[in-house]
């Protein structure tokens, strides 16, 4: 193979490479963060009877949530994108800066999923006017799975194809054994186009 299409075979099994690991540990990347159960909880629970503020986020023990809010004044602030993902509870605190500028802080937190609880956080969440999804736990799973396999696979394949153009394929180990001779049926030569060795010739006609 020509240098050229070493290099050729070498991006391609650099691009596999990049596109495996972006997509392998893209959902790995967390930006959120983690926050205890509790500080989530009275925040739902203080969002039921009274409008947020960093003072009484504060008092109810929501540090973390509060550490994220660097402004000393906000018009308002709520919980939104409240989504359900296993034991998992997902959920951004939007503070406005004004009636038309906002920032979004996202938050992560581990909960129990015991039924009481979840009827509990459901019934505070709808009474806070906080709307919140569930996740399918079927999305994505089998596509999470397959990606790793393919990538291996493809980079796999590109390995071998390397190897095999290196040692001179696969064609070349197989036929090593073969000649490039052909026996020629038509040839046609008689005793007088060769020359000299008479008396071999005078026998071999008799025999003939």
């Amino acid at each position: 193979m020509k240098t050229s299409g070493y290099k050729t075979m070498w991006i391609v099994l650099a691009v596999i490479v990049v596109i495996v690991a972006v997509l392998s540990f893209s959902t790995c990347i967390n930006t959120r963060t983690t926050v205890n159960y509790s500080e989530f909880y009275n925040a739902v629970k203080l969002a039921e009877t009274e409008e947020l503020t960093k003072e009484n986020l504060k008092n109810e023990g929501a540090d973390v949530i509060v550490s994220k809010l660097t402004s000393s004044n906000y018009n308002k602030i709520e919980i939104t994108d409240v989504v359900f993902d296993g034991y998992v509870v997902n959920f951004a605190v939007r503070a406005y800066i004004s009636d038309v500028q906002s920032i979004s802080y996202a938050f992560t937190t581990v909960y129990s999923r015991g039924s009481e609880a979840i009827t509990d956080l459901e019934n505070r969440l709808e009474t806070a006017g906080i709307d919140f999804t569930y996740t399918n736990p079927n999305a994505g799973s089998i596509w999470s799975s397959l990606i790793p396999l393919i990538g291996c696979a493809l980079i796999a394949i590109v390995f071998f194809i390397l190897i095999m153009q290196t040692q001179g394929g696969t064609k070349g180990a197989m036929t090593f054994a073969k000649t490039n001779a052909r026996v020629n049926r038509d040839l046609k030569v008689r005793f007088s186009d060769v020359a000299g060795a008479e008396e071999e010739k005078a026998e071999l006609a008799e025999v003939v």
